[in-house]
């Protein structure tokens, strides 16, 4: 069971999720499981009681591959898309 701190992560994680949704970077949230491995009930079971301990990999993918900031999805501060080097 996670503290106040990780519900909060898993909440800007689901914030983050839906976003890149609805701008289309992301199809959903189930091509979003199956491009890391993990279930898509085990991934609505998360976003309903998001006491639940949460998968790291799924923060590190929304880093890696889609761009979120990991000091936003961590602490809430800045902003939830990395500014890119070339800017």
């Amino acid at each position: 069971m996670q503290n106040d701190k990780g519900v909060e992560i898993n909440q800007r994680f689901f914030y983050a999720l839906d976003k890149l949704v609805s701008e289309g970077s992301l199809k959903s949230a189930r091509a979003f499981c199956m491009e890391n491995d993990y279930l898509v009930t085990n991934l609505s079971r998360l976003r309903k009681e998001p006491s639940r301990e949460f998968p790291l990999h799924l923060l590190e993918a929304l880093v890696k591959d889609y761009g979120v900031s990991g000091d936003w999805l961590l602490t809430g501060k800045g902003h939830i898309i990395k500014k890119s080097l070339y800017m």
